[in-house]
């Protein structure tokens, strides 16, 4: 986030001090600050204003022209894929790295934002051993406490009190609109997941480009062409669970359901042969058991019992009826396209008019869908209207009457962006997990929503990631407070904080080796530290990617 976001969104909702930090390595004086006797109320009442300045500039000032998310997507950089060859890395998959050697990685470290842990501002020089500074006692400090620091550095790696502990890899991948599709292998057929990118909305008179992230990734193509940008009719925008709006409660036949107003569902709805009788009542069965332990270990204040059975019912329906469902049990009559196309117009029908639709599939025997109905139209009377309609149509051709549908629905309140990924990936994934690899009726939006497939004429592109860790600084740190050194406690974690910045650059710098793009004594570590290097590498939360919730993926 940065310091305008804390003070503007953040602090007003929290009594407590809320403080930007602008990276890790300066957390250190701020935490001193606050745990400080002496400087904490002073810390505190300056903090506050300085955010009461901040929030009254915001409230006062001019506003930033922005575009419509429309003009957005036609002010995006227009590339010419057909002439670039995305270089294509040695491996697919992920490779763990259990423990980094510590003396590889202390070639990495880049020691400026360590002195400013420490309030030395300036730059460090790596081939000086000086910090760049007009403060010569600040850069005489800063010899001294180099020194200190890298006796520390040489204990812990004689002692191994740190485990360096990592995992990178590479994934097919390809763009859609804003989003970056990341595909099962490399042919491309079967989605596992998609980060959804944000693109600069902000009007810029100076002729570049609005840019996301997805930008930087080949394009799919369709038959059609390239469907970067999918139109403002077809985007589901879903909504989350409101904590501070009320839930309403209601039973038909045998599951409960929750409503919200303006709400996003996960809805299943299957047909009336779909499951054997004894299998909805062994899940009948489990799910009234575990809600009373649940509602028991509640009202005893047993969080853990009562944690775990949450764990159980989530996961019932999945392991009982999901599971069966994909087993294709019954006449499924969906098997018939004819029949699986009925459906399917009859779920679409009415997008946008009465409701929205998301991610959707009509399987064999049932069909899942992201729905989120308008203004004046009740979930339980959309899913009515669907039902009916595709019932009376199907009964007429197959040339019979009487039940097509279970009575009942499952359906689910989207709670927030981790849960929508998650139904949204289930659902487009449903078909390959039944084993219908090439199952037409899937798909995402209304009637023009078809997912996309990887035509001939696409380029193939990939991306990477990568997590590092640096384990037992924490351990470290608390041995040093019990024999009473905070001194030693606070250079333990500076320079941990150092060991996993350092692991960072070494993984990017082995990941760019891997993808073809840049050799192994190409740049200098000075040069690495400085980041001249092609590509980049954004994490979530940082201003291009800001989104904390796809973390998960």
């Amino acid at each position: 986030t940065s310091s305008a976001h804390t003070s503007i969104k953040i602090a007003p909702h929290y009594s407590g001090p809320v403080v930007h930090v602008l990276d890790a390595s300066r957390s250190v004086p701020v935490t001193t600050s606050l745990l400080s006797a002496d400087q904490r109320d002073a810390f505190v009442a300056d903090n506050l204003a300085k955010q009461e300045k901040q929030r009254a500039a915001f409230l006062g000032g001019p506003k930033k022209p922005t575009l419509s998310l429309e003009d957005a997507r036609k002010a995006g950089p227009k590339l010419d894929w057909d002439a670039y060859t995305p270089p294509v890395p040695s491996f697919t998959g992920v490779r763990v790295v259990e423990d980094q050697p510590l003396s590889e990685l202390s070639d990495y470290i880049d020691w400026t934002p360590f002195f400013h842990a420490w309030e030395l501002r300036g730059v460090w020089d790596r081939e000086a051993k000086v910090l760049k500074t007009r403060n010569e006692e600040g850069a005489a400090e800063a010899a001294k406490l180099y020194q200190d620091a890298m006796e520390w550095v040489r204990r812990i790696i004689a002692e191994k009190r740190f485990k360096a502990r990592g995992i990178h890899g590479f994934f097919p991948a390809n763009a859609h609109g804003d989003d970056i599709i990341v595909w099962t292998d490399d042919t491309r057929t079967a989605e596992k997941t998609r980060f959804h990118t944000l693109r600069q909305q902000i009007r810029k008179e100076s002729g570049k480009p609005n840019v996301a992230l997805a930008d930087w990734v080949a394009p799919v193509k369709q038959s059609g062409g390239d469907h970067r940008s999918p139109s403002g009719d077809s985007a589901f925008s879903p909504t989350f669970l409101n904590p501070d709006d009320s839930v309403a409660k209601s039973r038909s036949t045998s599951l409960p359901h929750w409503y919200q107003d303006g709400a996003t569902y996960a809805v299943t709805f299957r047909l009336a042969d779909s499951l054997p009788a004894s299998v909805i009542g062994v899940y009948h069965k489990e799910k009234s058991d575990l809600e009373a332990i649940l509602l028991k270990a509640e009202q005893a204040g047993e969080t853990t019992t009562a944690r775990d059975a949450r764990k159980q019912l989530a996961g019932l329906f999945s392991g009982r009826i999901e599971e069966m469902m994909n087993q294709q049990h019954g006449s499924c009559a969906m098997k018939d396209p004819a029949v699986a196309e009925i459906v399917k117009r009859c779920l679409l029908h009415f997008d946008g008019q009465r409701y929205h639709i998301g991610a959707w599939c009509v399987m064999p025997n049932h069909v899942h869908c992201l729905i989120q109905p308008m203004e004046g139209h009740s979930l339980s009377a959309v899913l009515q209207g669907i039902k009916s309609a595709a019932a009376k149509e199907a009964n007429q051709y197959l040339g019979r009457s009487g039940e097509f549908w279970q009575k009942d629905s499952y359906d689910h309140i989207v709670r927030d962006g981790e849960d929508y990924l998650n139904q949204r990936g289930y659902i487009l994934e449903n078909p390959v997990a039944a084993g219908l690899a090439d199952w037409e009726f899937v798909g995402e939006g209304g009637p023009a929503g078809r997912r996309p497939v990887i035509a001939a004429t696409s380029k193939p592109d990939h991306i990477g990631g990568f997590v590092v860790g640096i384990h037992g600084a924490d351990e470290f740190a608390a041995e040093l407070e019990k024999a009473h050194d905070p001194y030693g406690s606070i250079m333990v974690k500076a320079i941990a904080d150092r060991f996993a910045e350092a692991f960072a650059e070494l993984l990017h710098h082995r990941a760019r080796i891997e993808w073809g793009y840049e050799t192994e004594m190409e740049l200098t570590k000075n040069q690495l530290i400085h980041e001249n290097y092609q590509g980049i590498r954004p994490a979530p939360g940082y201003p291009a990617q800001p989104d904390h919730t796809e973390k998960p993926l």
